[in-house]
């Protein structure tokens, strides 16, 4: 009610008051401090540790004791990596009344410690590896951590790593296996253990470069006769073609097989490829092939003496038909100042001729032309000179040549005193028909050879009779070439076209362990005293009768030179007769891994043979006396590779040919 002074009232009057429980939740004890360890992947780490908001209100209490506590999530930060996360999670804590305490937090940490897991295909290991058993310390550098991981991820999807533990070695070099176990590690440190993968592999037939093969051993276009290059040993090429391969001790071996000619090979033009094999102990085997190429690329050469030639013309002056026949018939003899390198014939190519002169009708000719050989290699600005004189009516002229050391006796019924020609060219002029009567003669360590010109033949003494102008050479060869003082420590030929005569008068002649000999004559090879071949060097020794020449590959007789004792001097002659021009047996097969055969070919069949088997070293392996009436088997089961020297001995008469052995 409201009362003024003079008591006077107002009742029944109200006013209302209103309030509430305005301060807010406090933290009065420890708070909740968060959960640690939780064994999640970082992007899983929320739903593995999720905000709890029950243990969020640990340690709060409202303001006014009897109201209830609500805590509301308000915010979420996730820091860290799958191996160390942490979740701060901010709260409000909110009464009955909403009266809010804001900003508080809590903390929950954890960390993956899943293994690594295998989720594709595994790597199974590599098959088929080149290379011997490999040692502890080479099979672990060999593990492949690269490959090994393949498939598997961390739990988390992380990268992992694979570890090396241990490595199982069995078999053999020609078939051996490893089997890796190792360990898979994730980027927190966690393994997976006891994982496995195997390799396997052996000895193998490899290139040492997958890009140098036998091709590189090729050798084309090589300025070679063929005679060279049909002595070619490919033998020779098997140290080269081993190197090309890797040698993983397991005994690799290189072996020439065969060689196979190009099919129309000439000094022109020929091929050969050489095929070999290659194996090793664990019955691997590869087939290489080198090919050699070639042709002969050099012109004649010029060896002299040059050539200068008379005639005579009908008239004071030649005409060009006179100059031109002369050309052709004196050009024989020309040719025998040059030589083809290869042993073969040689061509004159007229291209010009010069003439000069002219007083007392004496004109000086000379003819320019260029020598080929078969190849058409050419050796061009070559010159003669041809003197031409005036012949008289019905006279004809004989122009004779000396072609080496020697003479040529002229007679007839007009020269009853012979004409001796002993140097260069002698013009003989004497009527039509005259019938003159030649006589080589040689010198001293010389011998007759052969007639060339308007006769051929190889008898020293021929008649010709006069009907035209003719023209004969008389070629004189040397008897015999010496070959003294020489020590041999490479390889080397040497021929002569009759006789060989080696050391002797004082001299000496040695082949060096190691060095390599080829001797060719046309009739003999003659050892004398001061030859020495040592052991371990190689001599061959063979006649051809067909002129013979380094290079050549012998086609009927072999000999070799058999050492006396150190303190007997010997000489031996090695000749044939025209009856032994073809070798009297033959060997096959050749090569041979064990037995070959002897059989002969013309010996009457009650002939007895020593047949002789010798090791490169020059010990006498086999001997043994066998009838010409059958064929003969030989073993070398016993002997190692390598070439033999198999000696047939009969009336007198010796031959020796080669066998390969092999494994």
């Amino acid at each position: 009610k409201v009362v003024d002074n003079c008591n006077n009232e107002l009742t029944d009057r109200t006013y209302t008051d209103s309030g509430g429980m305005l301060a807010g939740p406090e933290l009065v004890g420890d708070p909740y401090g968060g959960v640690s360890g939780v064994n999640s992947c970082k992007d899983n780490a929320t739903a593995a540790a999720p905000f709890n908001a029950t243990l969020a209100l640990q340690g709060y209490v409202a303001y006014c004791g009897d109201l209830s506590l609500t805590a509301v999530l308000t915010g979420t930060e996730v820091t860290g990596t799958d191996c160390g996360w942490t979740i701060i999670y901010t709260f409000k804590v909110v009464d009955d009344c909403e009266n809010e305490l804001t900003g508080q937090t809590y903390t929950n940490t954890g960390y993956n410690q899943a293994a690594p897991e295998l989720t594709g295909n595994p790597y199974p290991g590599e098959t088929g590896i080149a290379g011997a058993t490999p040692g502890e310390t080479e099979a672990e550098a060999a593990f492949n951590a690269e490959m090994a991981k393949q498939g598997y991820a961390g739990y988390c999807g992380g990268p992992v790593t694979a570890v090396f533990v241990d490595a199982d070695i069995s078999g053999t070099d020609c078939d051996w296996t490893v089997v890796y176990t190792f360990k898979v590690v994730d980027e927190c440190g966690i393994e997976l253990p006891g994982q496995t993968y195997t390799d396997t592999g052996g000895a193998a037939i490899v290139l040492v470069d997958a890009n140098t093969g036998c091709s590189s051993l090729n050798l084309l276009n090589q300025d070679l006769c063929l005679a060279e290059a049909e002595a070619f040993d490919p033998v020779a090429l098997e140290d080269d073609v081993k190197a090309l391969y890797k040698d993983f001790g397991v005994g690799l071996d290189v072996q020439w097989i065969s060689t196979t000619p190009g099919a129309n090979n000439s000094d022109c033009g020929w091929s050969f490829v050489y095929e070999f094999e290659v194996s090793d102990d664990c019955e691997n085997t590869a087939t290489c092939h080198v090919t050699y190429t070639g042709s002969d690329q050099q012109a004649p050469v010029f060896v002299g003496p040059a050539y200068v030639g008379a005639a005579f013309s009908v008239d004071c002056e030649p005409t060009p038909e006179e100059i031109i026949a002369n050309f052709d018939a004196y050009i024989a003899s020309v040719l025998e100042a040059y030589e083809d390198n290869c042993g073969g014939e040689v061509f004159a190519e007229f291209d010009s001729y010069d003439i000069q002169g002219g007083a007392d009708c004496l004109w000086t000719v000379t003819y320019h032309f260029a020598v080929q050989d078969i190849c058409g290699n050419e050796l061009p600005d070559q010159s003669f000179i041809i003197h031409f004189e005036p012949l008289p009516p019905n006279f004809y002229v004989l122009s004779v040549t000396i072609s080496g050391e020697g003479k040529v006796e002229v007679m007839g019924t007009a020269y009853p005193t012979p004409i001796v020609v002993e140097d260069g060219t002698v013009l003989i002029t004497v009527e039509e028909g005259t019938v003159l009567n030649l006589n080589a003669i040689a010198d001293e360590g010389w011998l007759f050879s052969e007639w060339i010109g308007h006769t051929n033949s190889g008898n020293p003494t021929v008649e010709i009779t006069m009907d035209e102008s003719k023209f004969v050479t008389a070629k004189f060869i040397r008897e015999a070439v010496y070959v003294q003082d020489v020590v041999v420590d490479g390889e080397e030929c040497f021929d002569a076209p009759n006789t060989l005569v080696i050391a002797g008068d004082g001299t000496t002649f040695t082949v060096e362990e190691g060095a390599s000999v080829q001797m060719v004559a046309g009739k003999n090879i003659i050892f004398m005293p001061g030859t020495t071949i040592k052991q371990g060097s190689y001599l061959l020794a063979y006649i051809d009768p067909e002129s013979p020449f380094c290079g050549k590959q012998p086609k009927h007789f072999l000999a070799t030179y058999e050492r006396s004792s150190a303190d007997q001097e010997t000489e031996e002659v090695l000749s044939v007769d025209d009856r032994h021009i073809e070798s009297y047996f033959k060997l096959y097969p050749n090569p041979t891994s064990d037995k070959f055969n002897i059989a002969f070919n013309w010996l009457a069949q009650d002939a007895m043979i020593t047949v002789e088997v010798y090791g490169m070293r020059g010990e006498l392996i086999l001997q043994q006396e066998v009838e010409a009436d059958r064929e003969h088997t030989v073993s070398l089961l016993s002997q190692q590779p390598g070439i033999y020297l198999v000696r047939v001995i009969w009336d007198g008469n010796m031959q020796v040919q080669r066998i390969l052995k092999r494994n």
